[in-house]
């Protein structure tokens, strides 16, 4: 398994709810049609204006296809609730453990 940590910086805490259904509805919705998508963790911290989201996929080549075809998209969306994307890296998921029907 693979994760892609993406790093917002700079969101309005104001914002949270409208960036969280977009994340919802069109991202999240759009990567679940992708074959090897995993999971979607979303992290967020007010104080400091911070996103942190965390992409699992099944293998490195749907990461990095998935990468090709969302990066710019991503980064005009974030940009749309003025914020930026800091990195988005991919690492090797060598422990992934979610509890089934637990949910935020």
């Amino acid at each position: 398994m693979y994760g892609r940590l993406v790093e917002v910086d700079g969101l309005e805490p104001s914002k949270l709810e409208e960036v969280m259904s977009v994340i919802r509805d069109r991202v999240i919705a759009g990567m679940k049609e992708r074959e090897g998508f995993g999971g979607f963790i979303s992290l967020f911290d007010d104080g400091s204006r911070r996103m942190r989201n965390v992409v699992l996929w099944e293998s490195r080549e749907s990461a990095e296809e998935a990468e090709r075809e969302w990066a710019s998209m991503r980064d005009e969306l974030v940009r749309g609730f003025g914020a930026t994307v800091r990195s988005a890296d991919l690492y090797e998921a060598p422990i992934v453990e979610i509890q089934a029907g637990v949910r935020a």
